[in-house]
């Protein structure tokens, strides 16, 4: 894959602040609904296991004890041969540390995360109606390139709007540059870029979306 399109998980979690897990575990225990984790385009899982288990741990290191507050993670894809991985990934990982199953409180499920009511059923899914945490990371540029500017910034209202923290990563609009000339070289059709408007800001748009949501920027990728 393009590494400037979809970096690796190990890249992915160097960029993310320090004590951000822990910022967010704190917020969970002391509104007392339990932990709750969507990863919103999760490929192969890697990511979403290597988050998971980082809010996992900010959440165990800060609460001695929680009995009956239920803990729920989902990653989605589109592609249900990454998805299938995955499941394989996990419970791969899990039979190492010495488990016969996969982890109860993480799953996978394939479907089109653009869609609203499968995303919706993703969320519900976890027993709370907002999730602790919702991340988006590489993937705002295929959302946006498949749902057009109105879709995009709805879908990311709601996205908002289902959540108490949101980790984004926005690409930005040289990414949209190179999905195409990957979709050329994969001799598929090009997707029509005329009628997103101002991709050369379009990291400063997202941000300003979330903004206008009543969320608090914590930090950006180096200390933005």
């Amino acid at each position: 894959s393009n590494p400037e399109i979809n970096p690796s998980a190990k890249e992915r979690m160097s960029h993310i602040p320090d004590g951000a897990f822990e910022l967010v575990a704190a917020a969970a225990i002391e509104k007392g609904n339990g932990l709750s984790y969507v990863d919103v385009g999760c490929s192969s899982g890697e990511l979403t296991m290597d988050l998971w288990a980082k809010l996992e741990e900010a959440y165990d290191g800060g609460v001695s004890a929680a009995p009956g507050l239920r803990r729920a993670a989902v990653g989605v894809d589109i592609d249900a041969a990454l998805v299938d991985q995955a499941r394989t990934r996990s419970l791969a990982h899990d039979l190492s540390v010495g488990f016969a199953s996969r982890d109860p409180t993480l799953t996978f499920l394939a479907g089109d995360a653009a869609s609203l009511p499968f995303l919706s059923s993703a969320l519900d899914g976890l027993g709370s109606p907002r999730a602790t945490l919702v991340s988006v990371l590489s993937t705002t540029m295929w959302l946006h390139m498949h749902l057009g500017d109105e879709g995009f910034y709805l879908w990311l209202n709601y996205v908002c709007s289902r959540a108490d923290h949101v980790l984004v990563e926005p690409q930005p609009w040289r990414c949209y540059l190179a999905a195409n000339e990957l979709l050329r070289e994969m001799g598929r059709p090009e997707v029509d870029l005329s009628g997103l408007e101002e991709l050369e800001g379009v990291e400063g748009r997202i941000e300003e979306a979330i903004l206008t949501c009543n969320f608090q920027k914590v930090a950006g990728a180096e200390g933005e």
